[in-house]
């Protein structure tokens, strides 16, 4: 404030000054991004040794690990899958009635060699994603069969077959 004499008469001047302070708040706006990745659980199987194209077995000599195809196994499961197999003749190649025993190889899988001879025989066990299986493609367990160097004798020529089924839960 000040103060200013003019003959007997004071002028006063007083200043107030008002000050305008603008605050900005950024307004935030959120909402989810929810997208939906579709369940992998399939198991397929392509046999090499078909009807067109049956293996060859000589008399006194083994087969082994003779490639037959591949189980192709998609899961995208976090928590992993199982996959299990069937012999429809329990681990038997048959002509009629006539059997030739044989095992079955899993490459890539949990249980190398299953026992076929009983029906839903686990071959792989997993626990957790496995990230090879959990795409379009799947991945890939090689098979092979193997038959003993005698369980041919006594058998009559022919195509011997065995259908083999397989399975996936994921879990």
């Amino acid at each position: 404030m000040s103060t200013r004499t003019l003959g007997n008469r004071a002028l006063i001047a007083s200043g107030l000054f008002f000050g305008l302070s603008v605050v900005t708040t950024t307004a935030a706006y959120a909402d989810d991004v929810v997208v939906t990745n579709p369940v992998l659980q399939a198991v397929s199987f392509t046999s090499t040794a078909t009807a067109a194209a049956p293996i060859s077995l000589t008399v006194g000599s083994a087969l082994t690990n003779q490639s037959i195809g591949n189980a192709v196994v998609k899961s995208n499961d976090a928590d992993g899958f199982t996959v299990t197999v069937d012999s429809t003749n329990l681990g038997n190649l048959k002509n009629g009635s006539i059997s030739i025993p044989y095992t079955l190889g899993v490459t890539g899988g949990t249980v190398a060699n299953p026992d076929i001879t009983t029906a839903n025989v686990t071959v792989e066990d997993r626990i957790a994603l496995v990230a090879d299986c959990a795409n379009s493609t799947g991945c890939s367990r090689p098979l092979t069969i193997s038959i003993g160097a005698t369980a041919m004798d006594g058998k009559p020529s022919g195509n011997y077959s065995d259908t083999l089924t397989f399975s996936i839960v994921n879990k």
